[in-house]
């Protein structure tokens, strides 16, 4: 064999990592979602166009290893009840099978027969082709109700040559694969596609069909060798099969020439082992094959087996429970690969709880898969024999981890916390001694949801928190909620000047160094730095004097009988009532009683201070200050007794001058 061939067995373990989904549109919420076990519709949509092969020998699949792959996928495919059919095309259909129930090894043989003598020629229509085999799906899906897939095996350029009306052909084609792949999105019906790309011969062909493998969420695998191609038949046959192997062994024969092996063969849930060997290195490999059943009987193996150009594949359908012998012979230093592919006779049915629901971060999501099988009732002794596990892979890094799932009810079930948003893929595995058996893949999407502010925005600091000395208080937290729980932290944006703080989620405003006004957000993060913002516009209005001070007893106010009164709403504006309270009573020479501020003017002496305080409904305050200097006119006398103190007597008329008597800065009336 030419070292570019790679063994199918490792291959083959590559395919079991990606866990993809069999089916388009898949499962896209956690619902129920099973296998059924080992029973498809299948078309293989092959190209025979020139450019595989032209008469040099040149081309993207010049060694025909096209049909080595068609006969080990058909021979994998379990013996009967599966329904296969084969599309050959260049620029038109050249054989169509149609869907037919395959029921024999002699069924699949038939089939590569077919198409294995057409050749390759003439130019490529792949829309054309694509079109066919989904016709013919949606027909027969529409009879039995099983999983379809189309594998489109080409080099992805539809071309035709230049001496045809190029331009009406390829808009024929483009309208035939729209039309293709509109009735695999209705039908469900996935398409995996083959890029044949040897020495890069396919130019643009990958961008032709991740139309219709990314438009169905299949899979494309690109074959830029010739051994490539078997192993993408065996991925495309594990991932739509969903079926482990028990990994492959070299054989070399010793100078006897003959080496025995064998396999184990579980009580339940197995319905065949196909036994894969292939040649290793240019020797001929292996001579002969006798198996021996549990019983010690000889099998016959020649009903049951299908040859390529480099491998055996030998099916043991319907197998008993038991040890089975192999015996290998061979030329003595010579060498054989082997391994074991079983197709099981059960399917795994996953769930996720709340089904259809909203999944989030830190929110335990409850799994649970279901084990039937073909031929007989699982019971839960059984299943308490066998593993159970959770694969979860995340679609972000493609990180896989694996969890233990518990017995109970009959169930596998498990619970998971997911501590990371994003989509991940789901896979219920059940181990049977040599083999898993997979689910269908979930995909799932944890959310991480949003901090989020309980309000658009503030306003209005008297509707929330508390003031006091001028200072409004306010714990942010209680603004703030997280879906998660988790511990939020909080950021101020401005701190206007130093009047605003924001330590240990208490969020603190001097009111009056604002200025009337402040705008500024508190910013919530949460443990992912997601966030959310709550804007504060404040505007603030204080109760206001309408004067500065008060030094002069003529500012306002009135004096009677050596007694200024003032009603204090006179010099402040505020839109409510306000409360007013006097810092100095100046010896109770000064009253404030029902917002009139009295001063006994007499009492006073010669210098008042005092202040008084608005506040208004929502307790905020100012303050007037009051400074008086207080002159009372004064007389010279202490009084008058004698007419010769004052004044002056003539013809018995006593005349007195009062200014004379009184010092005052201005005019006296008397």
């Amino acid at each position: 064999m030419k070292a570019g061939k790679k063994l199918l067995a490792s291959i083959l373990a590559l395919a079991f990592s990606l866990m993809l989904v069999s089916s388009w549109p898949g499962a896209a919420v956690a619902e129920e979602n099973s296998s059924v076990a080992n029973r498809f519709n299948v078309m293989l949509v092959m190209d025979k166009s020139g450019s595989l092969c032209d008469a040099r020998g040149v081309g993207t699949d010049p060694e025909g290893l096209r049909f080595d792959a068609m006969k080990l996928f058909l021979g994998l495919l379990t013996e009967t009840g599966n329904n296969v059919g084969v599309i050959a095309f260049d620029d038109t259909i050249r054989h169509d099978s149609g869907m037919r129930v395959i029921n024999s090894m002699e069924d699949k043989r038939e089939l590569v027969r077919e198409v294995e003598g057409l050749g390759t020629s003439y130019d490529t229509d792949i829309g054309a082709a694509v079109l066919r085999a989904a016709e013919i799906l949606r027909g027969v899906r529409a009879e039995n109700d099983l999983p379809c897939a189309i594998l489109l095996l080409t080099d992805g350029m539809t071309d035709f040559s230049p001496e045809d009306p190029v331009t009406i052909l390829m808009e024929q084609s483009r309208a035939a694969a729209e039309k293709a792949l509109e009735i695999a999105q209705d039908e469900g019906i996935t398409i995996h596609g083959i890029l044949l790309n040897v020495d890069g011969r396919a130019r643009n062909g990958e961008e032709e069909i991740r139309f219709y493998t990314d438009g169905t969420k299949g899979q494309l695998e690109t074959v830029s060798k010739p051994g490539d191609l078997a192993m993408t038949f065996g991925r495309f046959y594990s991932i739509i099969n969903k079926t482990e192997y028990t990994g492959a062994h070299k054989i070399v024969f010793p100078d006897q020439g003959e080496v025995d092996t064998g396999f184990l063969v579980p009580g339940f849930g197995m319905e065949e082992v196909n036994i894969v060997i292939e040649r290793d290195g240019s020797a001929d490999g292996l001579e002969d094959i006798c198996i021996r059943r549990p019983d010690g009987g000889e099998y016959d193996i020649d009903e049951h087996m299908i040859e390529t150009s480099r491998f055996q594949l030998i099916k043991v359908p319907n197998p008993t429970a038991g040890k089975w012998d192999v015996t290998l012979k061979g030329e003595p230093g010579d060498s054989v690969d082997v391994c074991l592919i079983y197709n099981a006779s059960m399917s795994v049915a996953l769930s996720g709880e709340p089904a259809g629901g909203a999944y989030e971060v830190l929110r335990p999501v409850r799994f649970r898969a279901v084990v039937t099988a073909a031929d007989a009732d699982i019971q839960e002794d059984q299943l308490r024999s066998i593993k159970g596990e959770l694969a979860v892979r995340s679609l972000a890094d493609g990180e896989v981890t694996k969890y233990p799932m518990d017995i109970s009810d009959g169930a596998y079930s498990a619970e998971l916390t997911f501590e990371k948003g994003g989509d991940y893929e789901i896979t219920a595995l059940v181990g049977l001694t040599d083999f898993e058996v997979r689910s269908d893949t979930l995909e799932l999407t944890i959310d991480v949801p949003l901090p989020a502010a309980k309000r658009g925005g503030v306003s209005d600091v008297f509707e929330i928190g508390s003031i006091a000395d001028d200072v409004w208080e306010l714990a942010v937290d209680g603004l703030f909620e997280d879906p998660k729980g988790t511990e939020l932290r909080y950021a101020l944006s401005d701190d206007c000047g130093g009047a605003v703080t924001l330590e240990n989620g208490v969020l603190r405003a001097k009111l009056r160094e604002l200025g009337g006004e402040a705008a500024f957000t508190v910013t919530a993060t949460d443990a992912y730095d997601l966030s959310a913002q709550l804007p504060f516009r404040i505007e603030i209005a204080y109760p206001a004097a309408k004067l500065d001070g008060v030094t002069d007893l003529t500012d306002a106010g009135t004096v009677s009988g050596n007694v200024w009164e003032l009603p204090l709403d006179e010099l402040f504006d505020a839109a409510d009532g306000l409360d007013y309270v006097l810092s100095d009573d100046c010896g109770g020479a000064v009253t404030l009683e029902n917002g009139v501020l009295r001063a006994k003017l007499g009492e006073l002496g010669e210098k008042a201070a005092f202040t008084v305080t608005a506040t208004d409904a929502r307790g905020l305050s100012t303050e007037l200050p009051f400074a008086f200097d207080i002159s009372l006119p004064a007389a010279k006398l202490d009084g008058v007794t004698d007419l010769a103190d004052a004044g002056t007597v003539s013809g018995n008329v006593w005349e007195l001058s009062l200014g004379e008597l009184f010092d005052a800065a201005d005019g006296l009336d008397y």
